[in-house]
């Protein structure tokens, strides 16, 4: 008997701190939330606690995702197009993520290393510890419910990435992006969005190309 009372009690201990945890965790964000209005002045410092909340939010999906669009439309706001891209990125590679977890995302879909090559320092921003994990698993019924958790949320993000990168002139970036986006138009057998995404495609490398004669044509000089 002392032996489960042992048990039960170093069972109740793990669960304890991660209540402790999260407690802390809400208090920090709830901080972070009163110090962005404190210094909304300051675009960089509210910029970082933007980041920081969404960091806060790792066991509620929801919410993360929602303000990492926040973020994005923060930036984007302030003409800060390259970070809006990434948080665009960001907020598509967790929906993926969040969704292949929960088994409502096609798994042959992209994966973390493939959005990388848009976002090569991403794989921070999408790391989720064993426990967090497990309490998706726990509450799969009632999370990810928020429209991004979708297919249309998936390339909404996407598509506002390459619109951005496509205004800002980084045509392989685009490129790379629309690899992100055309494995969910075949997995769907969307054929008239596959068409569309090939002709931007086409004018793109056309781009990219003409830069890199631009390129050659100046080294040579």
């Amino acid at each position: 008997a002392g032996t489960g009372a042992a048990g039960a009690g170093a069972g109740a201990a793990p669960f304890a701190d991660q209540v402790d945890e999260l407690v802390a965790r809400l208090f920090t964000v709830i901080n972070d939330s009163r110090q962005m209005a404190k210094y909304r002045f300051d675009a960089e410092t509210v910029a970082d606690l933007h980041h920081k909340v969404t960091r806060g939010y790792r066991d509620s999906p929801d919410l993360r995702v929602t303000w990492i669009h926040s973020l994005a439309k923060y930036h984007k706001e302030g003409g800060n197009d390259e970070e809006a891209v990434q948080a665009n990125i960001v907020a598509a590679a967790l929906v993926a993520a969040y969704m292949k977890h929960l088994g409502r995302f096609p798994r042959s879909l992209p994966s973390p290393s493939d959005f990388a090559r848009v976002f090569p320092s991403i794989a921070p921003e999408l790391e989720l510890p064993a426990a967090d994990l497990r309490t998706l698993h726990a509450l799969r019924g009632d999370i990810c419910r928020v429209a991004a958790f979708s297919d249309a949320g998936y390339v909404n993000s996407l598509l506002a990435a390459i619109n951005a990168l496509k205004a800002g002139k980084y045509y392989e970036l685009a490129i790379a992006a629309y690899r992100l986006l055309l494995p969910i138009y075949e997995e769907r057998g969307d054929y008239r969005s596959q068409r569309s995404c090939h002709l931007d495609l086409q004018t793109l490398c056309e781009l990219a190309a003409a830069d890199v004669r631009q390129s050659e044509r100046i080294f040579a000089n």
